[in-house]
C-alpha cells in the first residue's frame, strides 16, 4: 500500500502544485438560487455548473488571478475578475440579471443530464452516481433505492444476484455498460463487481428502451454510464468491513497532448462471508446413522469466501472539431468463489465445492459525427474466459463445519460429490464476441436511428472426472448467437411539448448443443435450434409546463435466453436448451410533477402480459434450472417523492405494490396455481432515505453528510404454496435500517462509515436465504 501511494503522488505531482479553488453561489434578482448555470475561466477550458442550490467550486491551476464568466439561458452574462489570495477563495453571491429579450421569446431552465434523461417519453429513472462515490456503498445497494427495483442474492459478496424490476426478474432485465450488454464484456462489468468510482450515472429503464441501448430486454434494463470526458485525475479508495471484507479501487486518467489520452483502472474485492445465520442442522444417531432430530441453530458460514481482481486500460483519441473519437481497451479479471449451499439453504451444507474463472477482453469503440448531422458508432469486443469448477469430495459436513461422514447412513454415501450425482471437474473455455453499429440523423424535429447488434458465445471443454459411458456436452461445445436490428423514429411537436417515438425490431437467434436431461445419462446428437421474431414499441410524453408532464408507452418485447440459462453455470444451475424465448406486452403510464424544491412526485403504473416467462426454479437440493412459466400477468403501481428542505436536508421516499400472477398453465395437475402469485417475487416494498449536509464544518470547505436509510419488504412466497398456506414457503415481513456518515475535506479526501441493519433484524433474500445481520464498513477515498 505504501508503494501505491508513492506512485500516486509521483504521477500527480506535476498537477498538484499551485492548485487553488474558487467557490461561490449564483442567484437571480429575487435572491433565488440558479441551478445548472455555467461557470468558466475565461481563456481556459476549465469550467463547471452550479448545483441545485446555485453553488459551485472550480479548480484554478498555477494562477494568481483569473476571470470568471457566469452565464445561463434567459439571463445576462456576468464577468468577474478574481484575485486568488489563498487555496480556497470564496467570492460569495453572484447575481445574474434577467435578459428580457430572451425571456419574452422563450424561457428555458437549465437541467442536469440525469434530470433530462429522467424526463424522456419512455419511463426511466436516472441516478447521479457521482454524488455517492465517497460513501460506503456499491452499485447493487444504490439500485435497490430506486422505486420498483429489488436486488436479490443467494448470499454475501459474490453470490448469484438477480434484478427485479416492475415484476420482471432475473435475466429479463438486461444490464448494460455504456450501452453494451455486460455478458459480452466479462465478469469485471457485472453488477456485483463494478465499482462506483468511475460511474457518472445509472439509467433505469422500465418497459421501452431506446434503440441505441436496448437489445432483447423483455421489459426494461439498467445502463451504467461512465465518465466520457477524460481529465488529469487519479482516484483511489479502500474500504474495509465486517466478515473480513476488502474493496480497493484505483482510477487513473491522463491527457497526452491535446487529443490523445490514457485511462487505467483496477479494483479488488474479497470477503470471507462468514456471517452468522439460523439454519436447520441434522443430528444423527451415533448407532443407527439415521437423523435423530433436526435442530434450529445459529451458525457461522464457513465455506463461502469470494475474491475478485480486475485490471484494465484504455488508449483513446478525441477530436471534437472533426467530431471523431476512438478508444482501444483491454482488461483481465480473475474470480474465485466457494459455495456454502445451493439456491436454498438445506440441512447439509457444501464444504468443498469451488469455482474459478479467468478472463481477458479487448474492444474498440469508434464514433464519428459529420457536419451534415450524421452520427455513426461502431463497437467490437472479443473475450476469452477459462472456467474451472470442482465437486469431488466424499466428505459430508454439518453446519458447524464438522466432518460427519461416519454418522451418515451408508445409503447416502458413495456419490463423491456435494451437489452432483457423480464427481465432476469441468475445465472449459468460453468465447464472447459482440458487434454493434449505430447510425443517427436528425431532420429538424425528426430523429432517425438505426441499430444492429450481433452477439456470439461459445463454451467448450471437458470434465476430468467424466463417468465411463456417459456423454459430456461440453466436449461437443455449445454455441449461441443473436442478431437484433432496430429502427427508431423520434419527433417533437408543438414547441417540444409533445414527444413521440416509435421503433421496430427483428430478433434472430440460433443455438447448438447436446440435449441432456439433469441425469448424467447417455445423451443424444447435437441439436440446432433457431428462430426469428418481430417486436415494436411506441412512447409519448406531453409536457404541460417545465414542472409537470405525463407519459405512456407500449411495447411487444422478446428476450432470448442467455448462455448460462441454456447451458448452466457449472456450479448450482443445470442446463436446459429447450428454453424458449420469453415474450411480453408491456404498458406503462406515468406522471411527474415538481411543485418546488421541497417536493417532486413521480408515479408510474405498469401492466404486463408475459408468455413463456423464464424463471429460476430450485429443487429440494437447492440446485437450480431455468424453466418457462406458461403465462403470467403483472400489474402494479409505484410512487416516488423527493425534495430538499432548508437547502441541506434531502429526502427520498418510494414504494411499490405489484401483483405477478400465473395466468394460464399447461400441466392440468397445477390447475390450482391459476391466479396464484409467481414465487420468489415481493409484492409490496418501499424505502425512505434522509440525508443532511453540514457545510464548512471543522474548517472552510469541509463538510459532513449524514444519511439514514430504511427499507421495508412485506411477506411473500419463495415457493409454490398448496391450497392451504405453509409458512415454510413464505419469507416473513422484513424491516431494516442503515446509518451512514461521510466527511469531505477539500474535495480531495473523504472518510465514510456505515452501519447496515443497525437493529440486527432477521433478513432474507433469494429463496429465503438468510442475509447478514448487523455489519459495518469504513471507506477512505483520495482524489487528485
Amino acid at each position: 500500500m505504501k508503494h501505491i501511494f508513492s506512485l500516486v503522488f509521483f504521477l500527480s505531482s506535476a498537477t498538484a502544485f499551485g492548485q487553488n479553488w474558487v467557490k461561490g453561489r449564483v442567484i437571480n434578482e429575487r435572491n433565488e438560487p440558479l441551478p445548472y448555470a455555467s461557470v468558466a475561466i475565461k481563456g481556459l477550458s476549465a469550467g463547471t455548473v452550479t448545483d441545485k442550490n446555485g453553488k459551485f467550486e472550480l479548480e484554478v491551476k498555477n494562477q494568481a488571478s483569473c476571470s470568471l464568466t457566469v452565464s445561463m439561458v434567459g439571463h445576462q452574462q456576468f464577468t468577474l475578475s478574481v484575485l486568488l489570495k489563498k487555496k480556497k477563495t470564496d467570492i460569495g453571491n453572484i447575481t445574474l440579471k434577467e435578459d428580457k429579450r430572451v425571456l419574452d421569446a422563450v424561457v428555458i431552465k437549465g437541467k442536469s443530464t440525469h434530470t433530462e434523461i429522467s424526463e424522456k417519453a419512455i419511463t426511466v429513472n436516472a441516478i447521479d452516481a457521482k454524488a455517492v462515490q465517497s460513501e460506503s456503498t456499491d452499485l447493487s445497494k444504490l439500485l435497490g433505492k430506486v422505486q420498483g427495483v429489488k436486488i436479490r442474492q443467494t448470499g454475501g459478496m459474490g453470490s448469484q444476484s438477480a434484478i427485479s424490476l416492475n415484476g420482471l426478474t432475473g435475466k429479463a432485465i438486461r444490464f448494460y455498460y455504456n450501452g453494451i450488454p455486460v455478458e459480452y464484456l466479462g465478469r469485471g462489468f457485472y453488477l456485483n463487481n463494478l465499482p462506483l468510482s468511475n460511474v457518472e450515472r445509472i439509467e433505469v429503464y422500465k418497459g421501452v428502451m431506446p434503440s441505441n441501448i436496448g437489445t432483447d430486454a423483455l421489459g426494461g434494463g439498467i445502463n451504467v454510464v461512465t465518465n466520457q470526458n477524460p481529465e488529469n485525475k487519479t482516484d483511489i479508495s479502500y474500504e474495509y468491513g465486517s466478515f473480513n471484507t476488502h474493496r480497493t479501487s484505483l482510477n487513473f486518467s491522463r491527457k497526452l497532448g491535446k487529443r490523445w489520452y490514457v485511462l487505467a483502472n483496477a479494483n479488488y474485492k474479497s470477503s470471507d462471508n462468514n456471517y452468522s445465520m439460523r439454519v436447520r442442522n441434522n443430528i444423527y444417531d451415533p448407532q443407527g446413522g439415521f437423523v435423530k432430530k433436526v435442530e434450529e441453530v445459529d451458525v457461522e458460514r464457513f465455506h463461502d469466501a469470494y475474491s475478485f481482481v480486475y485490471g484494465g486500460a484504455t488508449f483513446g483519441y478525441s477530436n471534437e472539431e472533426k467530431g471523431f473519437g476512438l478508444m482501444f481497451s483491454a482488461n483481465a479479471n480473475r474470480t474465485e468463489k466457494e459455495f456454502q449451499h445451493g439456491l436454498k439453504v438445506g440441512t447439509l451444507p457444501f464444504g468443498e465445492l469451488e469455482y474459478q474463472e479467468t478472463g481477458i477482453n479487448i474492444s474498440a469503440d469508434i464514433k464519428k459525427e459529420f457536419r451534415s448531422g450524421w452520427k455513426l458508432r461502431y463497437f467490437a469486443n472479443l473475450g476469452l474466459t477459462d472456467y474451472q469448477a470442482e465437486d469431488s469430495t466424499k466428505i459430508i459436513y454439518d453446519w458447524y463445519g464438522n466432518n460427519v461422514t461416519k454418522e451418515i447412513p451408508s445409503i447416502f454415501l458413495g456419490s463423491g460429490a456435494e451437489y452432483s450425482r457423480f464427481p465432476t471437474k469441468p475445465n472449459l473455455t468460453g468465447t464472447n464476441m459482440a458487434h454493434k453499429f449505430t447510425v443517427e440523423k436528425s431532420f429538424g424535429d425528426l430523429t432517425v436511428l438505426a441499430n444492429n447488434f450481433y452477439g456470439y458465445q461459445r463454451r467448450k471443454g471437458n470434465d476430468e472426472y467424466k463417468q465411463p459411458g456417459s456423454i459430456d456436452p461440453n466436449e461437443e461445445g455449445s454455441d449461441i448467437s443473436k442478431n437484433i436490428s432496430s429502427l427508431e423514429l423520434k419527433r417533437a411537436f408543438f414547441g417540444k411539448k409533445l414527444d413521440l417515438s416509435a421503433s421496430g425490431k427483428y430478433y434472430h437467434y440460433s443455438l447448438k448443443s447436446l440435449n441432456l436431461s439433469l441425469q448424467n445419462q447417455e445423451g443424444t446428437k447435437p441439436e440446432k435450434i433457431s428462430g426469428g421474431e418481430w417486436g415494436y414499441n411506441i412512447a409519448t410524453k406531453w409536457a404541460f409546463n417545465d414542472s409537470f408532464f405525463v407519459r405512456a408507452s407500449f411495447e411487444q418485447a422478446l428476450r432470448i435466453p442467455d448462455r448460462n440459462e441454456l447451458f448452466g453455470d457449472l456450479s448450482i444451475v443445470q442446463s436446459n436448451i429447450n428454453l424458449k424465448p420469453e415474450k411480453s406486452r408491456n404498458f406503462n403510464l406515468g406522471a411527474k410533477a415538481t411543485f418546488s424544491d421541497y417536493l417532486s412526485a413521480d408515479v408510474n403504473f405498469f401492466l404486463r402480459k408475459q408468455q413463456d416467462l423464464i424463471r429460476l426454479e430450485s429443487d429440494a437440493r437447492g440446485m437450480g434450472r431455468y424453466v418457462n412459466q406458461d403465462k403470467v400477468k403483472s400489474q402494479g403501481v409505484e410512487l416516488a417523492l423527493t425534495g430538499t428542505l432548508f437547502e441541506k436536508l434531502d429526502y427520498s421516499f418510494n414504494t411499490t405494490y405489484q401483483e405477478i400472477l400465473i395466468d394460464s398453465f399447461l400441466d392440468p395437475s397445477t390447475e390450482f396455481l391459476l391466479g396464484r402469485p409467481v414465487p420468489n417475487i415481493p409484492t409490496f416494498f418501499g424505502n425512505l432515505e434522509v440525508s443532511y449536509l453540514f457545510e464548512n464544518l471543522f474548517g472552510d470547505g469541509k463538510s459532513l453528510k449524514t444519511t439514514v436509510f430504511g427499507n421495508y419488504v412485506d411477506e411473500f412466497m419463495h415457493a409454490h404454496d398448496g391450497k392451504q398456506r405453509n409458512d415454510e414457503n413464505w419469507v416473513p415481513e422484513q424491516k431494516s435500517l442503515d446509518l451512514g456518515i461521510t466527511y469531505l475535506m477539500d474535495r480531495k479526501f473523504s472518510l465514510s462509515a456505515k452501519a447496515f441493519n443497525v437493529f440486527d433484524a432477521e433478513l432474507f433474500d433469494f429463496y429465503s436465504v438468510p442475509r447478514p445481520g448487523r455489519y459495518f464498513a469504513l471507506k477512505a477515498r483520495y482524489t487528485l
